[in-house]
């Protein structure tokens, strides 16, 4: 088991399972035992820490009670009782490995065992993930505990700093120190290590105004002068005594090093003679070459060849940096005479009994004469290693690749917390600050820095030449000219190479080592959005200019040279992407683009229209994943034949769209606007399209963003869907005339036109109509039927093997067995729907299933594994951005917490969940709002607030009424709580009433509810009878009773 403190408290199984800790008081518990793990804390202590000077008044059994939830909540192995306290077992905790990684890195960096120090302090500075004890700081015991940590935290990156300047890196720590001493202004050590990195580099002058600055603040702020340390520092380079230099000859760095951790640790365990780090430009191979090298034992020679031109340069260059003799240039640029032996051989003399490293930087345009110097190297020189930086691969014996891609990128729905997690974030951070300091990723402006990485593909040179725009413009101007990226992402240092100064030159330089079929079928490549199969690229990119039989092979070409990556898919073909930049490079150079768009826009509309019925079939799973592949690919052909007028091929590709739309809505961030975009501009192309693929595409228009249509609309549909028939080859039309007279407010005709409907020849639409009709007819109270609907679902979409169909019967189904009070059965039927959404992959509500597995645990008595399960779906659903979802979920922690008499968290979770409701602002706010004021009324008559609960009542029901559809099932459970109300008044008639017009309504008694179990078992015989009287009302009557 693991528990982490050093940021957000997460406590992780031996299975790597997160175990959610529920409750304040909870994680305090688990924190105060976890600093000690391995001991005993006696009860006092925990008391003490707990509730510091406010102990409840029976502390002793309060204790007892939070060490079994805290059992309850999955570590009852680890959690042992003494007679005098408990203790956790001896596990995994942060804390404790940070301080011993740290004590260890200090005595490593005492012994002058620089690089292992400098190692094991970034692991030890790693396990940061924000403030110590964050989720417990109010915590009685937190306070000194966080002071301690944040010092120790200090002077590990002090000993870290510190190490990285004794082994020659004080240009990488530059940048870091000015803002550590900005951040402790009167730490003289920090103060020190900045004056020696800037006297490290050459800047005197900037390290004297350092020790001005401190020494400044230490007198005003204190009162006292520096230390001797530090004066000793200082008057150091006062004496301009020489910067010290690394011992090998790798170029000094002017910036931070950012991420890469898994790479340099992979490097870290090759032990291959010649290893190329391979990557298209610009993603950094050069930095992590140098920082990779800079942690090797020995001696490291760096040879620049990007400057060279001629083959014969390559080992002149070596030699130049070996500082070998009687090499000279007598007659110009790139004509080397060498006067004494062959260059190479003398190469193979210096080097042969030395254990050296030689990096060979930048070899792709010069790929055959560094090929032919790295193998004759390794044959002559049996303990030399080469490391290469190239685009594409030496191709010689013996070479192993690492790839470098680009850095990790956030979400697109990251939080600031989150996107700082990422290393393409980070660097951009680091490189903005420089130019605008105190720059910082907020809420703000977290969607506009996240939006810059994705859209530059975490490319490092990207992102510091967009970062270096912050100099006169915002990130939000960034990216709205992202667009045209090649204007805006210029003006790079001036000292780096041409064609490192501004993006476009960077992939210029890649484009012109290709050959002419490699540039076209790049060109062609671009109108792919996301990628393709070998098959897709064969079929839009061949021509009588690259036949289709050599496409793989200048494919694997452009794979080789890092224009295109070659990426595993889901059902392991491999996929054949560009790089956004790359791609947005060679879209600018397509010389027939009219051509292959046609082409792309057909391929495409072929295989959407032959996979939309598969997504109905046993092989749902394979085509999702197809068409989750290619979905940017099918939204691009979209827009092109809209762009092109096409009217036919826009609404064919919108309709055989729909059914997948529908499966994924709200399973992909990017689905709604993107999908919307196109609509308004497709109207005025729909006289070209076939009147069911209008019909088809009108749903999306119908659904919207959030599932709500407008009235007018709804009518025109069920118009439409009249005039079409059942004969649509598109089977979700026929679903859409029942659904658009239930929105319609119409159940009586939603429930004839499901019944015309189940004579329909497809197999699929008689079940799926089978339980929409259930899902009709739960909310007229009719469970019975329902039930048989929904069993009948169940057995068709099983033998279908439809899991979308069979998932929401099931949950269906699951429901109505709740209400009858077998709760055994509802799990049961709720875990199938959950693993079968499961398998369905990216889905719209995931937490809400989960959420509802979770209920039915509450109405088993399980509170504590109830309210385990709920806080783990809150927090996925919070990560997910799912408003109505979190709604649901807090509502539930409100009933949970009421029921185990925690009145005061139950308003907590209610008070949250309202606010939410309240403020989404559509359609679905009243619904929201009114399951909100059910829970509350509850804990209003637990309140003995009856008077408050009642308006609430009436509040509510008044909100469903004005609602956009009939919510029966809300209505009823409204009713049962304004019979809670009542009952707390003493007016068991009246509450007798109230739940057998709500078992009206909702067409039974909620048999499964503890809380009206627990009401019903307060009943003599008289208010029995008056309930049974008032649940044999027909539901009309009853609704009208309700709302008189």
């Amino acid at each position: 088991m693991r528990v982490a403190m050093l940021g957000p408290l997460s406590l992780r199984d031996a299975a790597d399972r997160e175990i959610e800790v529920g409750g304040i008081r909870l994680r305090m518990l688990l924190v105060r035992l976890a600093l000690d793990a391995g001991r005993i804390v006696p009860n006092e202590s925990l008391i003490d820490g707990l509730w510091g000077e406010r102990p409840p008044v029976d502390a002793t059994n309060a204790l007892q009670s939070l060490v079994s939830r805290l059992r309850k909540a999955g570590i009852a192995k680890q959690l042992e009782s003494h007679s005098i306290g408990y203790s956790l077992a001896a596990t995994d905790v942060d804390v404790h490995t940070f301080e011993r990684l740290a004590a260890e890195g200090g005595r490593l960096l005492r012994e002058g065992q620089t690089n292992r120090a400098a190692e094991v302090l970034r692991e030890a500075l790693d396990l940061w993930r924000g403030p110590a004890l964050v989720d417990v700081a109010d915590a009685p015991f937190a306070g000194p505990t966080v002071a301690r940590l944040a010092e120790q935290r200090l002077t590990a990156l002090e000993d870290r700093v510190d190490a990285d300047i004794r082994r020659g890196r004080d240009a990488d720590v530059i940048v870091e120190l000015y803002a550590l001493t900005r951040e402790h202004p009167l730490r003289e050590r920090l103060a020190g290590l900045l004056i020696q990195a800037l006297h490290g580099v050459g800047r005197q002058a900037d390290a004297i105004n350092a020790f001005e600055t401190v020494k400044r603040a230490l007198a005003d702020e204190l009162g006292v002068d520096p230390g001797p340390q530090l004066r000793e520092i200082h008057l150091a380079v006062l004496r301009e005594k020489p910067a010290k230099t690394p011992g090998t000859a790798l170029p000094a760095q002017l910036t931070s090093f950012v991420g890469r951790h898994t790479e340099l640790a992979e490097l870290g365990k090759v032990d291959d003679r010649l290893v190329t780090l391979v990557g298209p430009g610009g993603v950094g191979k050069t930095r992590l070459a140098t920082e990779a090298a800079g942690r090797v034992t020995g001696r490291v020679w760096f040879v620049h060849l990007a400057g060279l031109r001629e083959a014969v340069d390559v080992p002149v260059a070596l030699a130049a940096a070996l500082g070998l003799g009687d090499i000279r240039v007598p007659d110009g640029p790139g004509i080397w005479t060498i006067k004494t032996m062959d260059v190479t051989t003398r190469l193979v003399d210096a080097l042969k009994n030395r254990a050296d490293l030689v990096v060979l930087d930048n070899c792709e345009h010069l790929i055959s004469a560094a090929a032919n110097l790295a193998d004759t190297l390794l044959a002559g020189c049996p303990t030399l290693r080469i490391m290469a930086t190239s685009r594409e691969p030496l191709a010689i014996t013996g070479e192993t690749l690492v790839p470098v891609g680009p850095l990790d990128l956030p979400d697109e729905q990251a939080s600031p917390d989150q996107a700082m997690e990422r290393a393409a974030v980070r660097l951009f951070l680091d490189r903005a600050v420089a130019v605008r300091p105190g720059f910082t990723v907020d809420e703000h402006n977290v969607a506009a820095v996240v939006a810059i990485c994705r859209q530059l593909d975490g490319l490092p040179l990207a992102l510091e030449l967009a970062a270096a725009r912050l100099r006169s413009m915002t990130v939000g101007q960034v990216v709205e000219r992202l667009d045209d990226r090649f204007r805006l992402l210029t003006g790079g240092s001036r000292t780096s190479l041409p064609r490192h100064q501004t993006l476009g030159a960077v992939v210029e330089w890649s484009w012109g080592l290709l050959s002419e079929p490699e540039r076209t079928l790049a060109g062609r490549l671009s109108v792919f959005a996301t990628g393709a199969t070998l098959e897709a690229v064969t079929a839009v990119c061949a021509g009588d200019d690259l036949p289709s039989a050599d496409v793989l092979y200048v494919l694997a070409s452009l794979v080789e040279k890092s224009l295109v990556e070659a990426i595993e898919g889901a059902d392991g073909v491999p996929r054949y992407r560009m790089l956004q930049t790359v791609r947005a490079f060679a879209a600018a150079r397509l010389v027939d683009a009219d051509e292959v768009r046609a082409r792309f826009t057909g391929y495409m509309l072929a295989m959407i229209e032959e996979l939309e019925p598969k997504l109905r079939g046993p092989d749902q799973l394979g085509h999702l994943a197809t068409m989750d592949a290619d979905r940017q690919n099918i939204l691009a052909a979209l827009r092109i034949a809209v762009d092109r007028g096409d009217g036919d091929t826009s609404f064919r590709i919108g309709a055989a769209w729909t059914w997948y739309w529908l499966l994924r809505q709200g399973a992909f961030a990017d689905m709604s606007s993107e999908h919307s975009l196109p609509l308004e501009r497709m109207k005025s192309l729909a006289a070209q399209a076939p009147p069911d693929a209008q019909a088809a595409v009108r749903i999306l228009e119908m659904a919207g963003d959030l599932g709500i249509p407008d009235r007018p609309l709804v009518v025109e549909m069920i118009d439409v869907c009249r005039e079409l028939g059942p004969g649509s080859r598109y089977p979700v039309l026929v679903l859409l005339e029942p659904i658009a007279n239930l929105l319609a407010g119409d159940h009586a005709e939603a429930v004839a036109s499901l019944a015309r409907t189940l004579r329909n020849r497809d197999p699929w639409v008689r079940a799926a109509v089978a339980s929409c009709a259930a899902m009709i007819v739960i909310n007229l109270g009719d469970l019975d039927r329902a039930e048989r609907w929904f069993r009948h679902g169940v057995r068709a979409f099983r033998r279908l093997g439809d899991r979308w169909g069979l998932m929401l019967s099931l949950s269906g189904l699951g429901e109505i067995k709740s209400i009858r009070g077998d709760i055994t059965g509802a799990i049961a039927d709720m875990t199938e729907s959950a693993k079968l959404e499961a398998e369905m992959g990216p889905l719209s509500n995931p937490p809400m299933t989960c959420a509802r597995i979770a209920e039915q645990l509450h109405r088993a008595g399980d509170l504590d594994g109830a309210e385990r399960e709920l806080m783990q779906v809150l927090r996925i659903s919070e990560e997910l951005v799912q408003p109505t979802v979190t709604v649901a979920i807090r509502c539930r922690l409100g009933a949970v917490a009421r029921a185990r008499g925690d009145l005061v968290a139950a308003r907590e979770h209610l008070v949250v969940a309202r606010e939410i409701a309240e403020a989404l602002g559509h359609t679905l706010t009243d619904n929201l709002v009114s399951w909100v004021d059910c829970v509350e009324m509850w804990v209003l008559a637990d309140e003995g607030r009856v008077a408050e609960a009642r308006a609430l009542g009436r509040s509510a029901l008044s909100a469903i009424q004005s609602g956009f559809m009939a919510d029966n099932q809300g209505t009823a459970s409204v009713g049962e709580a304004l019979a809670a109300a009542a009952a707390a008044d003493g007016d068991l008639p009246l509450a007798a009433r109230l739940l057998g017009v709500s078992a009206a309504v909702r067409g039974a008694v909620d048999r499964g509810s503890p809380a009206i179990r627990d009401l019903m078992s307060r009943f003599g015989e008289p208010e029995r009878q008056a309930m049974a009287e008032a649940q044999r009302l027909p539901q009309a009557e009853a609704l009208a009773w309700l709302y008189a």
